[in-house]
């Protein structure tokens, strides 16, 4: 499951019809580690 409240469609972040849920500034990297960028509070 995944953040979704007003169910929109999937997009990216500069897309004009996405959720909160489509972060697109994430970066796993082989040692479980997540990364984050430009977080921000938009909703």
């Amino acid at each position: 499951t995944h953040f979704n409240l007003n169910n929109h469609t999937h997009g990216a972040p500069e897309d004009e019809i996405r959720h909160v849920g489509d972060l697109g500034n994430t970066l796993a990297n082989s040692d479980d580690t997540l990364s984050l960028s430009n977080c921000r509070a938009n909703y």
